[in-house]
């Protein structure tokens, strides 16, 4: 019996929650620090001035310290509220005295002006293909952007290839702590 492309993502979704879900702190934090140097060396990320990021939660690739180290960017996290697909975009700042995240603007979408996205998944294909958690708020975001899209996750995350569909949006550029792959000339970096 074959699977459907949609119970293929759904098994991938299980498997790959379990599998970050088993991680510990010290190896996310580690793993985390390796794909920030990596990803804040790239060219898209040095240039980049208004970025479109996310904020880590389920053990994903962290993401705070980008925004502790770079108080020169501009940077806008998605408020997802699943229950009604509402996206809303806000433009934040780390507060340094506070050590906090302060709000500074909500938008009803993302600014048309950004500059580089930056996103998560459960998994990655080499092919740039990613699988979230289902609600498709990335491809929805990211379907006509033209800007560069960097996904960020933990080596073990990508695999050959995943199951997709027309409408979902693959990243440019996929970095893990092991290596960088872009999809632009189908080249891995170490």
């Amino acid at each position: 019996m074959t699977l459907s492309s949609t119970e293929m993502k759904k098994q991938l979704r299980k498997e790959f929650i379990i599998k970050r879900r088993l991680r510990s702190i010290e190896e996310i934090e580690s793993d985390s620090n390796d794909i920030t140097d990596k990803l804040i060396q790239m060219p898209e990320f040095k240039k980049a001035q208004r970025i479109h990021i996310y904020m880590a939660f389920n053990n994903e690739v962290l993401t705070q310290a980008i925004f502790k180290r770079f108080s020169d960017k501009n940077f806008f996290v998605p408020e997802i509220q699943s229950d009604i697909f509402d996206i809303k975009t806000e433009e934040i700042i780390y507060d340094r005295n506070k050590d906090d995240f302060q709000i500074v603007k909500v938008f009803n979408k993302p600014p048309k002006d950004i500059d580089l996205f930056i996103v998560p998944g459960l998994c990655f294909a080499e092919d740039g293909h990613r699988i979230g958690y289902g609600g498709g708020y990335y491809d929805y975001l990211l379907k006509d952007k033209s800007v560069t899209k960097i996904g960020l996750c933990y080596d073990f995350q990508i695999l050959k290839s995943v199951p997709f569909i027309e409408k979902d949006v693959p990243v440019d550029i996929i970095v893990s702590e092991k290596r960088i792959i872009e999809q632009k000339n189908r080249t891995t970096l170490a």
